[in-house]
């Protein structure tokens, strides 16, 4: 899980500069998702367990990471539904990444806890070395990717007890 939130965060933040429309505005909305994500995750832990909460946060990752494929795939680049799909997929992912924080507290004792999120950390910002690489490849790559390793983190989100 860490691997895939850290993965998909760094990959979405490099690869901004690429997705069509207006570079400032999907900024602009790539931050505000990511503060209302990390503001509004307490909420959706109180909706959804940890099982679930992992599992839309990466559908909704994932369905706004083909919205934009398909958008850059018809050319729409001062289309309005950019932002949108820009807002889906940064909130998607942070609140992944709040609900890996909640997962990580709920599964582990307290004695092993700072060498789970430690190694969890670690492994996570190794995987995303990557990130960059992966951003600067030919479209429709890295939202593909992108969409690839959100389906395959709910498959595994799904295997929670």
């Amino acid at each position: 899980m860490s691997a895939s939130c850290s993965f998909c965060y760094y990959l979405i933040n490099f690869y901004i500069k690429y997705i069509p429309g207006n570079i400032y505005t999907n900024q602009i909305i790539n931050s505000l998702s990511e503060s209302a994500a990390q503001g509004g995750s307490l909420v959706l832990l109180k909706l959804f367990n940890i099982k679930w909460g992992f599992g839309l946060s990466y559908l909704i990752t994932a369905a706004s990471c083909v919205l934009v494929i398909f958008v850059q795939m018809h050319g729409g680049e001062d289309n309005w539904v950019i932002p949108f799909a820009v807002l889906g997929a940064k909130f998607g992912i942070t609140s992944a990444f709040c609900y890996l924080y909640f997962a990580q507290v709920n599964y582990f004792i307290s004695a092993y806890l700072g060498l789970v999120m430690g190694f969890s950390n670690v492994f996570g910002r190794i995987v995303s070395i990557g990130a960059p690489i992966v951003a600067e490849l030919n479209d429709p790559v890295p939202m593909m990717s992108t969409v690839v390793v959100c389906l395959l983190a709910f498959c595994l989100a799904l295997s929670l007890k």
